[in-house]
């Protein structure tokens, strides 16, 4: 008999059922990602009691000096004790004292989470992630702005990354490891509100619960509805492009609407085909107002354009759109196109107020300031190499924006900062290793990246 799973009861029992939902069984070879934390050493605790063959990942990002030590010396000796394999990562030298922290480290951990799953026999990444923690990603997607996407939060499994615990709340977490003594480590910054998701679990939160016990629960629903939402969106868009969308043999993308039912939907129906290359919601409804359209109309976005005929809309690539590279030889540099513009700028650490700042980036310019280094605004050329922040070793860009999954249409658009033929930066995204901003750090380059932002 199939055990229902509440999500303000954690048993071994319900655990069992839900590694059964997920497809897990003993025979998977798993990796535990584990802070040391209540939510990852209750988790630690289920596996045990499931019968499953697991790893343990630890990374010590030495934020926190002793505490971060001690945190790493906790698992350690847990899996010792338990004859647990366990894999330590020190990453207290790729963090960067300037930028987003949090992001970093997120960027760190699941970059050598996946060298682990690669280099190891391992079948799959167990994360801790709860009811709580999907009802917080949620409220700060919507407040960044969000699409649909977005608003699902996290999934129950993504490739090789599975959530066993988000059906369930942080309360029945806490209870669980009340009832079974489960040791863990509290960590110190999850208090501290200078995070915008310390503040949204600590204030938001706790505020919508008094309005609602069930304020929590009911924004983890709302993702999960979502997430089907999306999944029927998609399953209606392939549908569609069935019947309307072609490809022609010089490559043009042919959407015929002469029997396109619904049509006050047709700009929403090409808004979601098309957005991705660029082109924005306004665009779309001006260009197909009615059918039939007025033949000639065109829209501009990055490298591609659309173009209208009668009752047909053609998605084209402008060969004379496609970008070239241009000198960076003064500074303040500004580089405008139709889709994206660029201030580049040389300045002294010491005047930077914040290294937070949105669509920017700052790479280390102590080694070409006092030189004729050659700096280029530049785009993806094939066989480029680099060797992405925090990364050990270099890959192919390609590889980069596939691991990013940045669509194959937009990579020839991205801009690239390169010094002396080096890819420096890959714009907004992240920066070379080399040019990380170390603490000594003198001078560097800010880069600003605008864009026009699609309606979602």
């Amino acid at each position: 008999m199939k055990i229902e799973i509440h999500s303000d009861i954690l048993t071994v029992d319900s655990f069992r059922q839900r590694l059964k939902d997920l497809g897990i069984t003993p025979n998977h070879s798993l990796l535990l990602a584990c802070s040391g934390g209540i939510d990852s050493m209750c988790l630690a605790d289920l596996l045990i009691k499931s019968g499953c063959t697991f790893s343990v990942a630890h990374v010590n990002y030495g934020l926190r000096g002793q505490e971060s030590k001690e945190d790493m010396e906790f698992v350690q000796l847990f899996c010792k004790q338990r004859q647990l394999p366990v894999y330590v990562l020190n990453a207290h030298e790729q963090i960067k004292v300037v930028g987003n922290i949090q992001e970093q480290a997120r960027e760190i951990r699941y970059s050598w989470f996946h060298e682990l799953l690669s280099n190891h026999d391992v079948d799959v990444i167990l994360t801790a992630h709860h009811m709580n923690d999907q009802a917080e990603t949620i409220m700060l997607n919507l407040i960044r702005g969000t699409g649909l996407k977005g608003l699902a939060g996290m999934q129950h499994a993504n490739e090789k990354i599975i959530r066993p615990l988000l059906p369930y709340s942080k309360s029945a977490i806490l209870n669980y490891c009340i009832e079974h003594d489960i040791p863990y480590r509290d960590d110190s910054s999850n208090a501290e509100l200078k995070y915008t998701r310390n503040k949204i679990r600590h204030k938001v939160l706790p505020l919508l619960s008094e309005i609602n016990p069930k304020a929590i629960e009911h924004i983890a629903q709302v993702g999960q509805n979502i997430s089907f939402s999306r999944y029927a969106l998609n399953q209606l868009l392939e549908n569609l492009n069935k019947k309307h969308r072609s490809i022609k043999h010089t490559g043009e993308v042919e959407y015929d609407f002469t029997d396109f039912a619904e049509l006050g939907y047709l700009a929403d129906y090409l808004f979601y085909e098309l957005h991705g290359y660029g082109f924005n919601y306004e665009q779309i409804k001006n260009l197909c107002g009615e059918l039939p359209f007025v033949s000639g109309k065109t829209v501009y976005a990055n490298s591609y354009q659309l173009i209208t005929q009668t009752n047909k809309v053609y998605l084209v690539q402008s060969q004379n759109m496609l970008p070239s590279s241009v000198r960076v030889n003064v500074f303040p540099f500004h580089y405008i196109t139709h889709s994206f513009s660029l201030e580049i700028e040389i300045m002294k650490v010491s005047s930077i107020h914040s290294f937070q700042e949105e669509n920017t980036l700052f790479i280390l310019a102590d080694g070409f300031i006092d030189t004729e280094a050659d700096i280029v605004i530049d785009y993806w050329k094939e066989g480029d190499i680099f060797q992405p922040m925090g990364m050990h070793g270099t890959k192919k860009l390609s590889d980069y924006f596939t691991d990013k999954k940045i669509p194959v249409h937009m990579r020839i658009t991205t801009p690239l900062i390169r010094v002396n033929d080096t890819i420096a930066a890959i714009i907004p995204f992240t920066i070379h290793e080399l040019f990380r901003v170390s603490e000594n750090a003198q001078s560097l380059m800010r880069i600003r990246y605008k864009t026009q932002k699609a309606v979602e």
